[in-house]
């Protein structure tokens, strides 16, 4: 009896690991997706799955680009031009609207530390990008962790600085994945957001 017990946990196990992996294989191509829409070389949905027009579009742009037309070339490919490219450094509002939301969830919001910071811009809203220390239960510092959030601009009658609104909470299990593809993620997750609105 108790060998079936560690069969089925070890079986559960497996299929823990194959789910996180998945979901992160998903997100890459959803991320994917948005950058190849982005250049106009990809209208299908963006759903994260690597059907024939995502293969389609990955074929092209790396036509376009005289690499290797696989997703793991046009994925590094993407990240670099994104690193050298697109990113900027964030106004002092956009930090410190990231900042307010990142020690929303940090157990001592007033000890958080920052560094690393950057931006990228998406139509209708910016992707900030960064690392944050915190302290954990004891009071000791936990070490930097990459951070991204996704913030939405908004134009107020009678305001003249635009109003910067988290969408949803700080990312910091796939925090690297979101700033490596830049402007990618930070459109489809505000293209996302706006259509489900």
């Amino acid at each position: 009896m108790f060998w079936k017990l560690r069969i089925f946990l070890a079986s559960l196990a497996f299929v823990s690991a194959f789910s996180a992996a998945h979901a992160q294989d998903r997100l890459v191509t959803w991320a994917l997706q948005a950058r190849l829409t982005q250049d106009k070389l990809y209208d299908g949905e963006m759903d994260g799955l690597s059907g024939p027009a995502t293969r389609a579009a990955i074929e092209i742009y790396a036509n376009n680009n005289g690499i290797q037309p696989s997703r793991s070339a046009v994925v590094e490919h993407i990240m670099y031009r994104s690193l050298t490219s697109d990113r900027r450094s964030p106004t002092e509002q956009e930090l410190l609207a990231a900042r307010d939301a990142a020690r929303y969830i940090m157990r001592d919001a007033e000890a958080a530390q920052f560094r690393d910071e950057w931006a990228f811009d998406a139509p209708g809203g910016v992707l900030i990008c960064g690392q944050v220390n915190g302290k954990n239960v004891y009071g000791a510092y936990v070490g930097f962790r990459a951070y991204s959030l996704t913030l939405s601009v908004l134009s107020i009658p009678g305001n003249s600085d635009p109003t910067l609104i988290p969408l949803g909470e700080p990312n910091m299990d796939n925090a690297g994945v979101f700033c490596s593809l830049g402007t990618s993620i930070g459109l489809a997750i505000i293209s996302r957001s706006n259509s489900h609105n």
